[in-house]
């Protein structure tokens, strides 16, 4: 399984690649393809359709969502992702899911409904509203991690 990118669309408008900005540990919408964070999928316990999305080049920085403020984020585990409480994801009608416990909780990648203007992204239930569609794309020569400065601080 090769590095994959996350491609987002909003209310049928593009709404560009997953990214970070530097200094932050929160993951935004509206990036470039050259903005685009990699991730590797790294199987959640026995699924074949529920992952972990480790950031590419890192040792243990996943994809994660902060449980007070919904804000996806990054999250390094204590001893193991598999002993912590980072949540796995899973593409279910073409939103990503947070998946605890190997159940869908049906929150998912979304916008603020609060600030339309943002462009950061969050895990969001049915009620909170404004997902996006996610298409999990195969990384490109120009989306390498190691040449975002944004990322620096997340590759170590």
């Amino acid at each position: 399984m090769g590095k994959k990118i996350l491609k987002l669309t909003f209310q049928g408008q593009d709404f560009g690649y997953v990214k970070m900005n530097k200094g932050h540990d929160a993951f935004y919408g509206n990036g470039s393809e050259n903005e685009a964070v990699e991730f590797e999928q790294v199987k959640y316990k026995d699924s074949k359709t529920q992952f972990y999305y480790k950031i590419a080049g890192t040792k243990d920085s996943y994809l994660d969502f902060s449980p007070t403020s919904s804000v996806i984020k990054v999250t390094k585990p204590w001893l193991s992702v598999d002993s912590s409480s980072i949540c796995a994801w899973e593409l279910i009608d073409d939103e990503l899911h947070v998946i605890y416990s190997g159940q869908d909780t049906t929150k998912a990648v979304s916008r603020s409904k609060a600030d339309p203007m943002s462009t950061a992204l969050y895990a969001n239930s049915l009620i909170d509203g404004n997902h996006c569609t996610v298409a999990i794309l195969e990384a490109t020569s120009i989306s390498k991690n190691e040449k975002k400065d944004e990322l620096q601080h997340a590759l170590v």
